[in-house]
């Protein structure tokens, strides 16, 4: 019996022509099988390389410097914005700003935010406790300078009401040259331009020894040398002032200056 089934199923046989497209049929379903298999793969990374894209961009958006807004008290304090109005550097001029940043966060706030933040921490520490002036300079790089400077404006202005001291502010758009220069010597635009404006009474003003004067003693220093020369001769040799570096500070400069970091 078991030779009789062997034998019939060995004159079972496919002709070579069935063989081949049996083989075709198989190849072509395992492709289609492959491809159907390869589709969500392909869609998840398209997917995850389109956000990676977007991330990137939305990044760059947000962290492109657009503005500046330097303010001089005698702490000097820059602060970087982004389109968005958003702060997102802020850098120390002097070791007075550096007390002051120390325990605010200001990052990813608004300009008038962190301005708000600010003068209430100098105010805290004592640096607006006498009479003097809160000076602030706004460079754009687009068209938005004017908004700016009245929103900046009007919130210091609220800000100074409640102060321990009678502060007056001076806030003024400055261009990208002024910045440029400014920003070589480590300087706000305010102090830069005193410097300058003090050199042209004082030779002996350099930027390196005006360098930690604060704007009120520069702007006191260039009425000093400008009143000198009005009325040369009539003038106390012993009350001469010297360099920014070597004078000391007057009456008048201690509406600019700050009391000690334990004195608060």
């Amino acid at each position: 019996m078991e030779n009789k089934i062997r034998n019939a199923f060995d004159e079972v046989k496919a002709d070579e022509e069935l063989k081949q497209n049996t083989a075709a049929f198989l190849q072509k379903e395992r492709q289609k099988l492959t491809q159907v298999r390869r589709r969500p793969y392909a869609a998840a990374c398209a997917s995850v390389f389109l956000l990676v894209i977007a991330g990137i961009f939305s990044w760059n958006l947000y962290y492109t410097k657009t503005a500046y807004v330097d303010i001089d008290v005698n702490p000097s304090i820059e602060l970087s914005l982004n389109r968005f109005n958003r702060v997102i550097d802020v850098h120390a001029y002097n070791e007075d700003a550096e007390i002051v940043l120390q325990n605010v966060s200001i990052r990813n706030k608004t300009c008038e935010e962190a301005v708000e933040i600010l003068i209430d921490e100098m105010d805290g520490l004592g640096y607006l406790e006498k009479p003097g002036m809160l000076t602030a300079t706004v460079q754009v790089s687009d068209s938005s300078g004017e908004d700016l400077l009245d929103s900046l404006s009007s919130r210091i202005r609220s800000c100074l009401q409640k102060c321990q001291g009678k502060v007056d502010q001076e806030v003024y758009l400055v261009d990208s040259a002024a910045k440029a220069d400014s920003y070589d010597q480590d300087l706000t635009p305010a102090r830069y331009q005193a410097i300058r404006e003090l050199q042209t009474v004082d030779p002996d003003a350099t930027f390196e020894n005006c360098h930690d004067s604060s704007l009120g003693e520069l702007r006191l220093r260039y009425r000093g040398h400008a009143g000198q020369g009005e009325h040369e001769g009539n003038s106390d040799p012993a009350e001469e002032e010297g360099t920014c570096e070597d004078s000391s500070p007057s009456s008048e400069e201690g509406n600019y200056r700050h009391r000690n970091r334990g004195e608060h």
